[in-house]
């Protein structure tokens, strides 16, 4: 995982991070605020993870029609607050996803969105 025990410190640093702002969202959800940005990862093993994760959504943006795209984007916010409260399957299911190549991701998307917008409906 970690090269050097600086980069060990570094990723622990980094999930830490995660988990308070994981929380800081959470709590500016529930008071009706904008959630508070991310800090950036410091370690090089989610700095390559974030990276990467951008060039496949990306991918899979591209992959997709407009119309999609918007019908995501429209019901992202829930899909957050999934990802925020650990709810398992949603995020097992994104976890399987992302191991994909975006033009098995956005397949498998177009073939699912009607599911998709009926479970995460705001």
């Amino acid at each position: 995982m970690a090269g050097t025990p600086l980069d060990g410190i570094a990723v622990a640093w980094d999930i830490a991070m995660s988990r308070t702002h994981k929380q800081a969202t959470r709590e500016a959800r529930e008071r009706g605020e904008a959630p508070p940005s991310p800090s950036p990862p410091v370690s090089k093993l989610l700095t390559d993870f974030a990276d990467g994760l951008r060039e496949k959504i990306a991918g899979v943006g591209g992959r997709l029609q407009d119309d999609e795209r918007e019908r995501l984007a429209a019901i992202a916010p829930q899909v957050l607050a999934c990802i925020e409260a650990d709810d398992k399957p949603v995020v097992e299911t994104l976890a399987r996803l992302i191991s994909l190549s975006p033009e098995w991701i956005a397949l498998w998307l177009r073939g699912h969105l009607h599911e998709i917008e009926t479970r995460f409906a705001p």
